[in-house]
């Protein structure tokens, strides 16, 4: 697995952990309970699940399970997840194998809908995690960025990319942490998930970016009418 880390590492990545507040060596009782957890509360809304489950790719450790990923060198990733709870997931960024299909286009460049979509599934994966009684009573939601220096946001589309023309990061890591009682993560994934893509675009430049419709965009993936 380090071989894998280390080829996620050498490429524009996320990573993301998440955890109860509270400590438990063994909140989880087995290893066969940790995979239940996953299997039950992995999300898919678009082309590819997060995180990526395949129950015969899983391995057992002492007190986490994990899985690595490396479809086809166009997307890699790998997670871990411990007895206490504990979550943590590495995986290339979607525009380190897409070239934008426009003129003119930014080499180095994050999707505004790839990264909206994104922490829609990490905190919807949370909200199912949480039902399972995992991250109580509050949980801690750390999503990093990595390698983003130098690159600008932008949408695939060329009319709503003027919007954002010339929002670029000056900074390689970006960081955005929540702590949220359970009971507010079950209710209102979404508008974390909101709000911690809006954070994500602050750090690019893009300040007060229209609320209203990124929510459209992201009912629309949650609603699984991507391109409608």
């Amino acid at each position: 697995m380090n071989e894998l880390l280390d080829k996620i590492h050498s490429r524009a990545y996320w990573r993301v952990l998440m955890r109860p507040t509270q400590f438990d060596s063994h909140r989880i009782p087995s290893l066969s309970r940790c995979k239940e957890i996953i299997e039950k509360s992995y999300v898919l809304l678009r082309g590819w699940d997060y995180p990526h489950f395949e129950e015969k790719d899983v391995h057992p450790g002492d007190e986490s399970i994990e899985l690595g990923c490396d479809w086809e060198d166009r997307h890699l990733e790998y997670w871990r997840f411990y007895q206490s709870g504990q979550f943590v997931h590495h995986f290339t960024c979607w525009e380190e194998f897409h070239r934008l299909n426009r003129s003119p286009a930014p080499e180095r460049y994050l999707s505004v809908l790839s990264a909206l979509y994104t922490a829609t599934e990490i905190f919807e994966f949370a909200a199912r995690v949480a039902r399972h009684e995992v991250l109580r009573p509050e949980a801690e939601i750390s999503i990093q960025l990595h390698g983003m220096k130098e690159r600008e946001l932008t949408f695939e589309d060329l009319w709503r990319s003027m919007s954002v023309r010339g929002h670029v990061s000056g900074r390689d890591q970006i960081t955005c942490e929540v702590t949220v009682p359970q009971v507010q993560l079950l209710a209102g994934a979404p508008e974390l998930a909101l709000d911690t893509a809006i954070a994500i675009f602050e750090r690019f430049g893009w300040f007060n970016p229209p609320r209203q419709t990124l929510a459209d965009d992201q009912r629309k993936l949650l609603e699984r009418r991507l391109g409608v």
